[in-house]
């Protein structure tokens, strides 16, 4: 279990080509769940800004985060579900070594890099989600949090098998993504076809 989730580790947040293919299927997931693609990238933009304010203890500029955080949005993402505490222990020392022991431009790289992969996670595509839901679309802060908990998955939310298989050396990796897209997509060809356009255009 530990060592898959170490080869998640690196295959995903450390990986800058599948940490920019998330944020990319993140985009299309959440407008093929209702938000328009003009307000995709400023609602993004205001996610990535609540999360800094969160951080910094600005509560008032973090209303809809914290408000996802208070409903365990943290708990449902593919970092809480599938690298583990042990891969998150191992990614906060690998990005927080000092100046002095790896030399300024390789302390600065690894410190942007780990920012731009934490603003790159489901929780931020969630909080755009949740922005969208309640300030465009009339959404209180319960709703919110449950559709974009739909837009984006729960990763928490599977079945033993998918649990086993993503987990296990010899199994799925990446099991829980293509388990949760398939009905989403079916769903969106059944019910709101013409959300495909934009992308079978291109």
């Amino acid at each position: 279990r530990k060592l898959t989730s170490t080869w998640k580790l690196i295959k995903v947040p450390l990986n800058p080509p599948t940490v920019f293919r998330n944020m990319m299927s993140n985009a299309i997931l959440m407008n093929l769940s209702g938000m328009p693609i003009r307000r995709i990238m400023s609602n993004m933009y205001k996610a990535t800004n609540e999360m800094i304010a969160y951080k910094k203890g600005d509560m008032a500029n973090s209303k809809h985060y914290k408000a996802l955080l208070d409903r365990g949005v943290a708990d449902t993402s593919f970092t809480e579900a599938e690298l583990f505490r042990w891969a998150e222990d191992f990614k906060e020392f690998t990005t927080e070594r000092s100046i002095n022991e790896l030399g300024i431009l390789s302390w600065m790289h690894l410190k942007g890099w780990r920012r731009f992969a934490s603003a790159a996670s489901s929780v931020m595509g969630k909080t755009a989600m949740a922005i969208e839901m309640m300030e465009n679309q009339n959404k209180n802060a319960d709703e919110a949090y449950l559709i974009a908990n739909d837009a984006l998955f729960d990763y928490s939310l599977v079945p033993p098998v998918v649990r086993g298989l993503r987990t296990s050396p010899i199994g799925i990796p990446f099991l829980t993504f293509m388990y949760k897209v398939i009905p989403k997509l079916i769903d969106v060809a059944l019910n709101n076809p013409f959300r495909f356009a934009p992308y079978v255009a291109m």
